[in-house]
């Protein structure tokens, strides 16, 4: 299976020396209208589960931002935010667990006693090219001229 745009991106960010959510947010700088540099700078401090503290994945935290950036009506009522925001955010998340057996830094890698769940030999180079295709799978068919509006 090939890469996806944004997928191939991330990757050669990563490889880079970029954290894992600033591979995975920077990535998405020409369909978030924002500039790269800026990007990096945002996630800066995600990588490695916030701040290295091993919390939720760094490149699942970035893909929920990219699909804030690219999606996200900033609606100050909780009731559209769980209609309209939340679900997508879930649906990616879901996904993210289903490929590598959880969202949280910790137990993907296997750190603080936690046992790794991760599909052997995977690694956070792979989590950072799942989580932008994800949102890449996202964008494909939820197409952005097509967001609902709050």
């Amino acid at each position: 299976m090939s890469m996806t745009k944004h997928e191939a991106m991330a990757e050669a960010l990563h490889s880079q020396g970029y954290s894992c959510s600033q591979a995975v947010l920077a990535a998405f700088s020409d369909v978030s209208g924002l500039d790269q540099a800026l990007l990096l700078r945002l996630s800066a401090g995600l990588g490695g589960g916030v701040a290295d503290l091993h919390e939720i994945c760094g490149a699942l935290t970035s893909a929920v931002l990219a699909l804030d950036l690219i999606y996200a009506e900033g609606a100050p009522k909780k009731e559209l935010r769980a209609r309209n925001d939340y679900p997508r955010l879930r649906e990616v998340a879901q996904a993210f667990r289903d490929i590598n057996g959880s969202i949280v830094c910790r137990e993907l890698r296997g750190f603080d006693g936690c046992v790794g769940v991760c599909p052997k030999g995977k690694t956070c180079h792979d989590m950072v090219c799942d989580a932008a295709r994800l949102v890449d799978e996202f964008m494909e068919t939820h197409p952005i001229n097509d967001r609902i509006s709050g």
